[in-house]
């Protein structure tokens, strides 16, 4: 699955990574304040999107982008 970092890292200045509050969306570009579906988790970036990914497939999701 794709999972885009490109508004996070333009937001923060580089890659998501680390422990911390994370927010994932589904990538479909229609802005944000017409997310239909999100998921936060709080852990490791590399966990987080993990889990992300397992919840978005069985909603049939199949893009992800990370919260600025």
């Amino acid at each position: 699955m794709r999972v885009s970092t490109s508004k996070y890292e333009w937001a923060h200045g580089k890659k998501p990574r680390g422990h911390g509050y994370w927010m994932f969306f589904e990538d479909n570009n229609l802005g944000a304040d017409r997310d239909r579906w999100n998921i936060s988790r709080v852990g490791t970036y590399s966990k987080a999107k993990e889990q992300a990914i397992i919840l978005a497939k069985l909603s049939g999701i199949t893009s992800l982008r990370v919260g600025e």
